[in-house]
């Protein structure tokens, strides 16, 4: 099974070309990364009091947002655009580098330390990688209930 391959001068990844990851997936990207840069604005910067005062915080909340966003969009994409397991799972590592990779890049642009971002510290995990798990966790979640839901349906017809 070919996972890379050129025809036309498109790359096809998992038999699909980019621009069929990205149609469906766009504006979804795009909301995850500006959650994701005002997260670190709030946090950095703007200490906005009223975000301060939902009941389980402002940073659980808007983890809750881009967790629920991304759930929805690739529970979408496997029940009802077709994408197997292995393309959700590139849509996956798009979601990690629209959050996690611009959280670096507006740190360093900011001049903050990055290095509690990269490595974490005193025994904890990296932001970084709990970004990635999260993403790869509720990625597979929502592919094996996509997944599971076209299953139940192709059985009831």
């Amino acid at each position: 099974m070919e996972k890379l391959k050129w025809s036309n001068r498109k790359m096809k990844i998992f038999n699909k070309e980019l621009k069929e990851y990205f149609k469906p997936t766009w504006i979804w990207l795009l909301l995850v990364a500006l959650i994701g840069q005002f997260q670190i604005l709030n946090i950095l910067f703007l200490h906005i009091q009223i975000l301060e005062h939902l009941p389980f915080g402002f940073l659980r909340f808007t983890q809750l947002l881009w967790v629920l966003i991304i759930f929805i969009n690739i529970f979408n994409l496997t029940k009802k655009k077709d994408f197997s397991f292995l393309q959700v799972i590139f849509v996956g590592f798009f979601y990690f580098l629209a959050f996690g990779v611009l959280k670096i890049i507006v740190r360093i642009i900011l001049g903050h330390d990055i290095h509690y971002l990269l490595f974490g510290g005193m025994g904890k995990l990296s932001p970084l990688l709990e970004c990635f798990l999260i993403i790869l966790i509720v990625t597979i979640a929502a592919a094996l209930s996509g997944i599971y839901e076209k299953k139940l349906e192709n059985k009831r017809e």
